[in-house]
């Protein structure tokens, strides 16, 4: 049965630790009560109702992109929230998505988006939107990407391959790869419990990797792939995987379980990461988040300050903004601003 805690990697010992279930504090940072941009409702094409939101970015052109995954598109809007324009559809050629991921924007002010089956797609300005230029091949599907410098930083692992975070030109040449978490027997499950985010903190040179789920952490890697601090997050509950032969079974857990909602990086201010803790009845369901737990790290050390638990879902942000994804009960997103506490 897993998670096992002597299977987590553990070449870089934990800098701090702190509480899921710790007091709630307050962060040094407020959102504005009014939203600045909001997605539409109704309509059709560009302006038809987003059915999931996988991702989203906030744009250096002040646009608002959404991966939206129940639609298959990714979905351009104006700095108001206007719909511009649809990128992508439902298919398995050229310029279309069977299950969009993870999306950055390029160094050429382009976008880069993955799907499945191991495929980066490139995306160039034209017009209201964008145009496909061409795909990017991986030996790994990119659960998420970002951009450090010169080269683009990708998330992903097989079961062959358990390291967390490739390297690569925007050729696509690949001139790095590091980085362990789980080290069982069963390399299926060391694929699986090694899902998670990234962020990329540019000024400090910096990688940051969060799993989904099993142990509550946060670990910041050098560019080299030198571990430079880890933050281990106490009293998570997690589902369980048993090993079968020739594969594993999931089993929820009866306690309910903890999973990231997001890893952002706020300028000049820290590293939000967001824990959701979902019922038993709630991860049944398939709920995208219940109580979420909000913590800021220092980018520098890692040192936590949290839990917040007044957060909404954050899922991108500019030393001024936040991009907001809610579910409730359709799923919809705002921009509102990014205040000094008062």
């Amino acid at each position: 049965m897993h998670p096992v805690e002597r299977y987590v990697a553990s070449d870089m010992p934990p800098s701090f630790s702190t509480a899921l279930d710790g007091a709630n504090t307050t962060l040094p940072f407020r959102l504005g009560t009014q939203a600045i941009a909001a997605s539409p409702t109704g309509g059709a094409g560009a302006e038809s109702p987003i059915g999931r939101i996988a991702r989203g970015a906030l744009l250096a052109s002040g646009d608002i992109v959404v991966l939206d995954n129940g639609a298959m598109v990714a979905r351009l809007y104006g700095p108001d929230g206007t719909p511009k324009a649809l990128i992508g559809k439902p298919g398995s050629g050229p310029g279309e998505f069977r299950r969009p991921m993870a999306l950055t924007e390029a160094a050429d002010g382009g976008l880069l988006i993955s799907d499945a089956d191991r495929v980066v797609q490139r995306y160039s300005p034209a017009g209201p939107g964008y145009r496909f230029l061409g795909d990017i091949r991986l030996p790994v599907d990119a659960e998420d990407m970002c951009r450090l410098g010169a080269h683009l930083v990708v998330h992903g692992l097989t079961a062959a391959d358990p390291r967390l975070l490739r390297v690569y030109r925007d050729s696509g040449d690949q001139v790095g790869t590091f980085g362990e978490y789980y080290r069982s027997p069963s390399p299926l499950v060391n694929e699986v419990l090694g899902k998670g985010r990234i962020l990329c903190d540019a000024p400090r040179e910096l990688v940051v990797f969060a799993p989904n789920s099993a142990v509550s952490e946060a670990r910041a890697f050098g560019a080299d792939g030198t571990p430079v601090w880890r933050v281990l997050f106490l009293g998570s509950r997690a589902d369980r995987i048993e090993e079968t032969e020739g594969g594993y079974s999931w089993k929820f857990s009866t306690n309910g379980r903890h999973q990231l909602l997001s890893l952002v990086r706020l300028p000049d201010r820290g590293i939000l990461i967001q824990w959701t803790f979902l019922t038993r009845e709630e991860a049944v369901a398939r709920a995208s988040y219940g109580t979420i737990l909000s913590f800021l790290l220092d980018p520098a050390t890692g040192e936590p300050i949290g839990p917040d638990t007044t957060l909404p879902p954050i899922l991108a942000a500019t030393d001024s903004t936040v991009l907001i994804g809610y579910e409730d009960p359709e799923p919809r997103f705002e921009v509102r601003a990014l205040l000094p506490r008062r």
